[in-house]
């Protein structure tokens, strides 16, 4: 079965190197690099080495990349060349070979930096870069190197380069909870673009805009932007933000309620996602339907959902998705009775985003350990969780979440 990556690698051969893999390779030894991709790839063939070794695995493919790369350099020239290592590195960082795709980036910067050659290809060198550290959480490092993308495409003047670097520096700050640090850097975003030339970058900024409005429980506002966002990456079939729509769109019903509803979107995430083979957007969106599961006390589906995204994300080391979990199976286990493992669960929630400095999502795995101390009639730690809640969705401006949390500590403490 011939998978999107083998097809999209299929692409990128044909359309750089063309023939001169034919005169590279003998030609018995291409069809042994065909076969390879596609074993590596689908899991197709008899070798049960490449089907069961990871490790083995990984070397057959860095093997194949490395090959690729040789007969680049003998192949093409100039800008040519280093377009189709930008392209490779790109297509490696979204199938989540961070590793290989940083190094190639790495190679960009240390071979072109100081020579003012194709200093566009050093600047997204440098913003892909930054996209890795952010898929990753490692915000300082991301933030570092979007600052130097940014930097060479003022230099050149480049405005739809400046507002893609400002546009992601908005996201890590929204994945911080600093919320009008990060509207900041969406207008400034806005600002510099002309919306009918750059309408796809207009529509992931009105999108994230709307996402800001979802962490803020301002829920219509969210919706006007995320809907707005939806209609252009409908015009442009964009396959990777429809998904990403979907899912956001299951957030907005769940903090309504609508579980059910919620959960359709969550799946449409899912099957856009599959099709299109986005592993990010597949991992958050099974965790996602995974919470919403607990909500309808489906408590073993939920587990399962859990573990097929735990095994996404330790694939593409997607730290906060991992303590998002750990926070799912801590309800699973409040929900059980079974509030000693819960607490295990929940205190490395918190610790992992504490570490990553994931105000939002440690406002709501603290608001979860409050439950948790709440059913197992440990007042006192129920309160202190509780409170720590409050004071982190006061700052996020979360006014529903605010309330709420205000009621139940009404109850616990009545006048």
């Amino acid at each position: 079965m011939e998978t999107k990556i083998l097809r999209n690698l299929d692409k990128i051969i044909n359309e750089y190197l063309g023939e001169s893999i034919n005169s590279f390779l003998p030609e018995q030894n291409i069809k042994v690099l065909e076969n390879n991709f596609s074993r590596v790839f689908t899991g197709e063939g008899n070798h049960e080495k490449i089907k069961e070794d990871p490790v083995f695995i990984s070397a057959q493919f860095r093997l194949l990349v490395d090959i690729l790369i040789t007969l680049a350099k003998k192949s093409l020239s100039g800008s040519k060349y280093w377009d189709f290592l930008l392209v490779l590195g790109d297509e490696l960082r979204k199938m989540g070979n961070y590793q290989i795709a940083e190094n190639i980036f790495n190679y960009f910067v240390s071979e072109l930096e100081n020579t003012n050659q194709y200093p566009d290809f050093v600047a997204n060198a440098y913003y892909l870069l930054g996209v890795i550290y952010y898929d990753q959480a490692v915000w300082d490092k991301s933030l570092e190197y979007l600052e130097s993308a940014k930097r060479i495409f003022g230099k050149e003047k480049y405005n739809s380069g400046i507002s893609t670097c400002t546009n992601l520096m908005g996201i890590i700050y929204g994945e911080k909870g600093e919320i009008e640090k990060a509207k900041n850097y969406f207008y400034q975003s806005l600002d510099i673009i002309d919306e009918e030339k750059e309408k796809y970058l207009y529509a992931k900024i009105h999108f994230n805009l709307g996402t800001l409005e979802m962490i803020k429980e301002e829920l219509d506002n969210a919706f006007a932007q995320l809907n707005r966002a939806t209609t252009i990456y409908e015009q442009f079939g964009d396959q990777e933000s429809l998904a990403r729509s979907n899912h956001n769109f299951g957030i907005i019903n769940k903090l309504k309620s609508n579980y059910n509803i919620a959960l359709n979107y969550y799946d449409n995430a899912i099957m856009i996602a599959v099709n299109s083979e986005n592993l990010q957007i597949l991992n958050i969106a099974f965790a996602e339907k995974a919470h919403v599961l607990t909500e309808i006390n489906d408590l073993n589906l939920s587990a399962s959902y859990v573990e097929r995204s735990m095994q996404i994300s330790n694939k593409i080391n997607d730290v906060l998705t991992i303590a998002d979990l750990y926070k799912i199976q801590g309800i699973i286990e409040r929900k059980k009775s079974r509030f000693s493992k819960a607490e295990k669960y929940l205190s490395t929630s918190l610790r992992i985003n504490k570490e990553k400095e994931s105000k939002l999502n440690l406002a709501e795995t603290f608001f979860e350990a409050g439950l948790l101390y709440l059913n197992w009639k440990k007042i006192d730690e129920a309160k202190y969780h509780f409170n720590e809640a409050l004071k982190l969705k006061k700052e996020i401006g979360a006014s529903q979440s605010v309330e709420k949390i205000n009621e139940i500590l009404g109850k616990i403490n009545p006048n």
